[in-house]
């Protein structure tokens, strides 16, 4: 994704967690559960500084988490994303230049099997599911 497209998905997110503060529902769609800061704050303790740092910043944008263990923190339905998940397991990337991944955003999109070849050759990060569907309720939804 280029800088600019990165500027503006992060700009609607950020509009997505304001509105949802302003309109009194805090809580993202189909969130059953939320984990306490303190015990988020207790997790977060152990890890490393670039995923804590990270964790903390969607901390502030979206809220506390749906779930948190100590391999990992979860959001579910937060701004245009189906899921976020944080760990503390840097992955080591040399492209297009090196860098470490520990975020994972899944967005919830049908893609054509005929396609799956394309997107890996666009992006090796992007990663289609062909065998997990959206569940019933979770169909007519945004991403």
């Amino acid at each position: 994704m280029d800088p600019k497209d990165r500027v503006e998905t992060l700009v609607k997110t950020k509009a997505s967690s304001i509105h949802k503060r302003i309109s009194g529902n805090d809580t993202p769609a189909g969130a059953r559960y939320l984990v306490e800061q303190a015990d988020v704050e207790a997790i977060l303790a152990g890890w490393p500084a670039a995923p804590k740092k990270v964790a903390e910043g969607l901390l502030d944008l979206y809220g506390p988490p749906n779930e948190a263990t100590p391999s990992r923190v979860i959001w579910h339905n937060n701004g245009p994303w189906k899921r976020t998940v944080v760990t503390p397991a840097e992955a080591l990337h040399n492209f297009p230049t090196p860098h470490t991944d520990y975020i994972t955003q899944t967005i919830a999109y049908r893609v054509p099997v005929e396609k799956f070849i394309e997107i890996a050759i666009f992006d090796g990060s992007c990663v289609p599911y062909r065998t997990n569907r959206p569940r019933e309720a979770d169909r007519g939804r945004g991403p």
